[in-house]
């Protein structure tokens, strides 16, 4: 069967969402789930229950699928992970149709075995870079998600990682454990600047960063699908509400938000600290040149606008690298990349 004529689904199995993307002559439909694999497997079943209720042509369809979700703390490995999720899934699609990412390869559910574990965790940044390295010479693909930040620098059309195991690339700063939603503000920071002293924050899991890019109206809408940290509301004055417990205050009136605003600001910029010092490490190693484009991808692509400006780099919005039916699914795309890069990618059919 052609590609032109095969339905390819995308999988992105993570351990708080899977995302899903589904391709024919191009990306027709782009989804992200709540599923939080570390409160039990029967999150992803249902989400695979459903999946294949509404969509038919998925027993014909050719699956493509990456994961993080072995490192859900459910599991005692991250071997023990793959195993697990692999034999859910197996349950639900048909196995002659299913193939993982290991890097360079797509290899058959079936024919996957222990050999292949290592290779297959974890590695849904690559599928990503693979698929945006075929229409850019050199770049940064810089994917800011829910959770984690991934920074992976490619040249000559070839992804140039140094490492590969997350622990790899915690050390190259290729993985940055900060995002947009899910990310505690207690680890940007021991203190903030609170009426003209510095008071050290609780460390305690008080808020996130959904709160501080809500406040400054820079979250996008439809991504913070999780519970606040607090169980609360999802508005101006709970993000403030939960700022202030982070400084042993209490808040009662809108009037009280400014305030919690400007000091979300300051969090925004010690996350961005982070990050500039991940660059840092990639400018020095890579001796990274001027006109070497940073590529946004994922939730939190507007924080990748706003570093290429800081360090005087182009910028590419990789929106037009997945051709959609319509430019919501494009948009949907980027903050689903590696779901939507695995449709690109039968070409690594083994």
């Amino acid at each position: 069967m052609s590609e032109e004529k095969t339905v390819i689904f995308g999988w992105d199995i993570g351990g708080a969402h899977l995302k899903l993307a589904i391709k024919e002559t191009c990306l027709t439909h782009v989804q992200q789930y709540v599923c939080p694999i570390w409160q039990g497997m029967d999150k992803l079943e249902k989400i695979l229950q459903h999946i294949t209720q509404e969509f038919p042509v998925v027993q014909q369809a050719q699956h493509h699928i990456t994961m993080t979700a072995e490192l859900a703390d459910i599991f005692p490995d991250r071997e023990t992970g793959i195993q697990q999720i692999h034999e859910c899934i197996s349950r639900y699609l048909p196995i002659e149709n299913i193939y993982y990412f290991t890097g360079d390869a797509l290899i058959q559910g079936a024919l996957i075995n222990p050999q292949h574990y290592q290779a297959i965790a974890s590695a849904n940044w690559l599928a990503t870079t693979c698929h945006i390295s075929q229409y850019h010479a050199e770049g940064l693909v810089i994917d800011v998600g829910s959770t984690t930040t991934d920074i992976i620098p490619f040249f000559a059309g070839e992804p140039a990682h140094r490492g590969y195991t997350d622990q790899e690339r915690l050390y190259t700063g290729e993985l940055v454990y900060t995002g947009i939603t899910r990310t505690a503000l207690m680890s940007l920071t021991d203190k903030a600047p609170w009426a003209g002293q510095w008071l050290p924050l609780m460390a305690e899991h008080f808020a996130t960063t959904a709160d501080i890019y809500r406040l400054t109206e820079q979250l996008p809408s439809g991504v913070d699908l999780h519970p606040a940290a607090d169980n609360g509301e999802k508005t101006l004055l709970g993000s403030a509400r939960r700022l202030a417990r982070l400084l042993g205050n209490d808040i009662y009136g809108e009037d009280e938000i400014p305030a919690y605003q400007q000091l979300a600001h300051y969090f925004i910029r010690q996350q961005k600290y982070k990050l500039h010092t991940a660059l840092e490490l990639h400018y020095a190693y890579h001796r990274i040149q001027a006109n070497t484009p940073f590529i946004g991808v994922g939730i939190g692509r507007f924080l990748v606008q706003q570093l290429a400006q800081e360090f005087k780099q182009p910028y590419y919005d990789s929106s037009e690298l997945f051709e959609a039916t319509s430019q919501t699914i494009s948009d949907r795309a980027v903050m689903c990349a590696p779901a939507a890069a695995l449709t690109y990618l039968s070409y690594l059919i083994e």
